[in-house]
């Protein structure tokens, strides 16, 4: 026999707050992660971290796109910019911004995601 459970929206909120909590561990692996990684950032090595950390499945999937940036174009050098996205079952479940090498770039993501290390989307676990 089945039961029929309603929710209201404060049960919901308390919910998803207490899984924000108890995934603030695995955030923090994360970003440790990132600051040891930090000279070389792979799609798919952090696509895979974060199926580890998460326990996700199939549904992950990595992509990048290139930001042109023609400033290095006078000094012989590729100053391009690289958006890093992983998504979970089509949603944006994290974004970091790297350099032409997939080395970090601090100023980048702090500046586009208000202060913070990366972007992280916990409703799209």
């Amino acid at each position: 026999m089945k039961k029929i459970i309603r929710l209201t929206e404060s049960d919901l909120v308390r919910i998803v707050k207490r899984v924000i909590r108890e995934s603030n561990n695995e955030i923090d692996e994360l970003d440790e992660w990132i600051e040891s990684n930090t000279y070389y950032i792979s799609p798919n090595s952090l696509e895979e971290k974060i199926k580890d950390l998460f326990g996700l499945g199939d549904g992950v999937s990595s992509h990048t796109e290139r930001l042109r940036d023609k400033g290095g174009e006078q000094y012989g050098e590729n100053w391009d910019k690289i958006l890093i996205t992983i998504q979970n079952n089509g949603d944006d479940l994290f974004k970091v911004w790297v350099n032409n090498d997939y080395g970090y770039i601090y100023g980048k993501n702090s500046e586009e995601f208000r202060g913070n290390r990366f972007y992280f989307n916990e409703y799209a676990l």
